[in-house]
């Protein structure tokens, strides 16, 4: 999960301070997210995929088994 999210953020240029800027959470979030240490509300799964222009099925969930 958190693999696919730290790829898009860095594909879009943003570091995880300024993705947390733009979608209204903390670095710290988008450090616990990134490293599979937190599961994020929806709410907040949302907002990400906003910023990163990504689908939310692209960012946290994988098709490897």
């Amino acid at each position: 999960m958190g693999l696919n999210l730290k790829i898009a953020r860095i594909k879009k240029g943003l570091s995880q301070k300024e993705l947390a800027k733009l979608a209204g959470i903390s670095p710290a979030t988008v450090s616990k997210a990134e490293n599979g240490k937190i599961n994020l509300r929806i709410d907040t799964i949302k907002k990400i995929s906003k910023v990163l222009d990504t689908p939310i099925m692209d960012l946290f969930f994988s098709e490897d088994k």
